[in-house]
């Protein structure tokens, strides 16, 4: 992967490690979550392919993750969020449209704060303006700081990461093995293969998420901004409760607030086709110029145009547009 250095200006430079691709005019920057490397948007890359001819996707290992140096200096959201603007910057985009998923999310709320007029339009999926982990969440993250057995650490991460329907449930392609299976093997492969975070690194993402807030306050100025916003959640998300996700959509009132019901914190993996066509309808709808009379995309999720949220609620066999009001 591409290095640039980013940082200096802030007293610390380190290598900040991206990729990108397409060729298209639109730009738009995926953002991962804790602890986990930008190569972990397979399944939006693999489906996003097909758009490159309007679009260029810039995925990137925040920092102390993957490629990306671990610089000294504390770690907080805020300073993730200038990391994106050094690395824009760089890559010489005016503007992105910009994706988070969980932490990501974090980071990219306080990007929408720091530079609002960066952002073509924003997803804010599974992520929180300031809020403790549910108990298991945290008891889980723990114990995985401390086993030292792969496989069971996989174990103890995936009960967190997935809805236990979704990890019995057979493989797509290796149907022989459930979900759980495929996995295990892939984040034991993953072990192997991947930089692993250093002990600073692993602090510095903890006290990142465990600092993370954003006053009601920000959060209004973030919505006076005009930025088009899409907000998704699953209710059965260990890691950041769905109740989050609601908060945000009643701050920011977003344009859409997709729910997936019965979905674990992985939306992007446990309901990905659906995720996927909702995350480049989204996108779609603020693009600069026209789209290509040739492309086309589907998506389960209904969307309503007005001046208020609509919520979808996503289910296994239909979805269920509903009014704000009627969901606490």
């Amino acid at each position: 992967m591409p290095i640039v250095k980013v940082g200096a200006s802030r007293g610390e430079e380190f290598n900040f490690s991206y990729e990108t691709y397409g060729r298209g005019q639109e730009k738009l920057i995926l953002i991962m979550g804790f602890l986990t490397p930008g190569s972990k948007w397979k399944r939006q890359l693999e489906f996003l392919e097909q758009f490159y001819d309007e679009i260029e996707v810039c995925i990137f290992d925040n920092r102390g993750v993957g490629s990306t140096g671990t610089p000294k200096s504390s770690f907080t959201t805020k300073e993730m969020a200038r990391d994106v603007v050094e690395l824009m910057d760089h890559l010489q985009w005016d503007q992105a449209h910009v994706l988070g998923v969980s932490m990501g999310g974090m980071i990219s709320i306080e990007l929408a704060h720091y530079a609002p007029k960066r952002i073509k339009s924003l997803i804010l999926a599974v992520t929180h303006a300031g809020s403790m982990a549910p108990a298991k969440g945290m008891a889980h993250i723990t114990r995985t700081l401390f086993e030292r057995s792969v496989t069971k650490r996989a174990e103890i991460l995936l009960e967190i990461l997935y809805s236990a329907t979704y990890l019995a449930q057979p493989h797509l392609t290796q149907t022989d093995k459930t979900n759980k299976q495929v996995l295990i093997e892939d984040y034991i492969e993953s072990q192997k293969t991947d930089p692993q975070p250093t002990l600073p690194a692993v602090a510095g993402h903890i006290r990142a998420v465990m600092t993370h807030r954003v006053s009601e306050k920000r959060l209004n100025e973030i919505k006076e901004s005009k930025i088009p916003i899409l907000i998704m959640t699953g209710t059965k998300d260990d890691l950041v409760k769905s109740s989050n996700s609601y908060h945000l959509s009643k701050v920011l009132e977003p344009v859409d607030f997709i729910v997936y019901e019965n979905s674990g914190h992985c939306i992007n993996i446990e309901n990905y086709d659906d995720f996927n066509n909702a995350i480049i309808s989204h996108f779609r709808k603020y693009y600069s110029t026209s789209l290509p009379s040739t492309a086309t995309t589907t998506t389960n999720s209904q969307s309503v145009d007005s001046d208020e949220t609509s919520i979808t609620i996503n289910t296994a066999s239909e979805n269920i547009t509903i009014n704000p009001e009627t969901e606490a």
